[in-house]
């Protein structure tokens, strides 16, 4: 989208993108894996500008709806719905206010399908239904001079699901962060943050599960490492506390609360070439999008290749690996029954992609990806492994700005 450089404007931008994908396991199949293919018609609104009554005020919003028709299964097409939009207000020189919102709704069905920024891909516990990803957050930042920054930040998380056996879960966190740098090189600070999370009630063996409830506590040390004009290293971590209150069956007494002590760190190291840029990183946090109950601890290892190919050609290389650990795996709502969580889900992927730059509004997407479940378990049980590949090819139209 082309930025708005008139003062006080606004600008609105539409475009239409298609897309064909092909998978060999599209529903993630252990036992029955079906190869089917997928055409997606995608328009796309945006809307950015600047606020009248505030100096070095913005806004943008964006809203992608999608339709997605499958060339062999059936009763699985559907409407995919995304929107976002972002805000800040300069109130002065040295103090910001910033706000953010997102919803994503899509089929359960299409989970393994949906591509996260480093690579990786969703797993739910059952694909039936819709799933909801919906956040909100509001931040103030301070800067008490140009070496310093004071930020605090509220969020809310909304992970839903409708018509499904999914547990979806509900959370309001705060944190708050300082840095310095110390010189032109080096920036350091410290962070801390807390969560409060709410898991749904469930239905388990003709009876009600009440909510379980996860508090998260973290303290981190920041670092930011100028190693030379074209390497930086970065690093954010601490110990973090999750304090898990399970749920208990209707009429029962609630089991007690189980604390696990752990760490939380995001660590990347960046190097940028003349036509390229390569990040290798490593992420420790939690991870409440399973679908089930609990919550859990996800550490991802991913390297990213950005490359500038031609002045019309881009591409991009992607490779990761990722452990799911699902913290307090099981409920015992009495002497003879369990209720089974995911106890570990190892992932690993690679995928590969090209753009095209076709005249000045049009844009090429070709792209190929395998993902693999290297492991699985449920209950001390090993399930099957399973993979899947999968080609696509994406054009996207944009018209020509509006300002006004």
């Amino acid at each position: 989208m082309i930025a708005s450089t008139l003062a006080d404007a606004h600008q609105l931008d539409l475009g239409i993108g298609q897309g064909i994908r092909m998978e060999s396991n599209i529903f993630g199949s252990a036992t029955d894996p079906i190869a089917d293919g997928t055409y997606r018609i995608m328009p796309d609104v945006n809307l950015s500008g600047s606020f009248d009554k505030f100096s070095g005020g913005s806004y943008q919003v964006s809203y992608q709806p999608s339709y997605l028709w499958y060339f062999r299964s059936v009763g699985v097409d559907g409407l995919d719905t995304r929107a976002t939009g972002s805000a800040q207000i300069e109130l002065s020189r040295r103090d910001q206010l910033s706000a953010s919102a997102s919803y994503h709704e899509y089929s359960s069905v299409q989970a393994i399908s949906e591509e996260n920024e480093d690579g990786s891909f969703d797993v739910l516990a059952f694909d039936a239904g819709q799933t909801i990803r919906a956040f909100g957050s509001l931040g103030y930042s301070r800067s008490p001079d140009t070496r310093s920054n004071l930020r605090l930040n509220l969020d809310f998380q909304d992970y839903g699901y409708t018509e499904s056996r999914n547990v979806g879960n509900k959370s309001i966190g705060g944190s708050t962060s300082y840095n310095r740098a110390g010189s032109r090189r080096v920036t350091l600070g410290a962070s801390a943050s807390v969560r409060y999370r709410i898991f749904d009630e469930q239905q388990f063996l003709e009876q009600v599960v009440e909510s379980s409830t996860v508090v998260v506590t973290n303290f981190n040390a920041l670092a930011s490492y100028k190693v030379t004009p074209n390497v930086v290293f970065d690093f954010r971590g601490g110990p973090s506390l999750i304090r898990t209150q399970p749920g208990s069956v209707v009429g029962r007494p609630k089991p007690e609360t189980n604390s696990d002590f752990t760490y939380f760190m995001n660590m990347s190291l960046q190097r940028d070439f003349k036509n390229s840029n390569l990040r290798l990183s490593y992420v420790r946090n939690e991870d409440p999008s399973g679908g089930s109950s609990r919550t859990s601890v996800l550490d991802t290892v991913s390297i990213v290749l950005n490359m500038k190919l031609s002045e019309l050609w881009r591409g991009s290389a992607i490779a990761g690996w990722s452990r799911r650990q699902t913290v307090d795996a099981f409920l015992i709502p009495d002497q003879s029954q369990e209720l089974l969580q995911e106890g570990q889900l190892d992932r690993a992927w690679i995928s590969l992609g090209v753009n095209r730059q076709l005249g000045e509004r049009i844009l090429l997407s070709l792209s190929f990806r395998y993902q693999s479940w290297i492991k699985y378990e449920v209950a001390g049980v090993n399930r099957p492994n399973k993979d899947n590949y999968t080609g696509s090819m994406t054009l996207n139209y944009e018209f020509s700005p509006y300002i006004f």
